[in-house]
């Protein structure tokens, strides 16, 4: 949940710098709907199948290829973005989805510890 809102806020602010009518954070967390719910299925779905550990971070890199994707071609289509700006926008969704789970995991390593 941490990461969902650290995304969304950020692609807030970069998404308005892009575009003249002024995006709302609902908007961007409706965008940002469909990647999250996919990431946390494909997770739930390792986590009961308990795979080899190499298999599980090769079908989550996969995914999380897949997700950057679908934000680049959303972001496009939604927004109306060049394409220079939907690659920034993809890039941004990927290291700040990067931080959030770098945050989820140091929290939750502090809760249980």
């Amino acid at each position: 949940m941490l990461g969902i809102i650290l995304v969304s806020i950020v692609l807030f602010f970069v998404i308005n710098s892009f575009i003249a009518i002024k995006a709302t954070f609902k908007d961007i967390l409706f965008f940002l709907a469909i990647p999250f719910i996919v990431l946390i299925a494909t997770r739930l779905l390792l986590r009961i199948t308990e795979l080899d550990a190499t298999i599980n971070l090769i079908i989550l890199l996969s995914i999380i290829l897949v997700t950057i994707f679908y934000v680049f071609v959303r972001s496009k289509a939604k927004f109306e973005l060049s394409n220079k700006h939907a690659v920034i926008v993809s890039i941004v969704y990927f290291f700040s989805l990067w931080a959030s789970e770098i945050i989820t995991g140091l929290t939750m390593s502090l809760i249980f510890t």
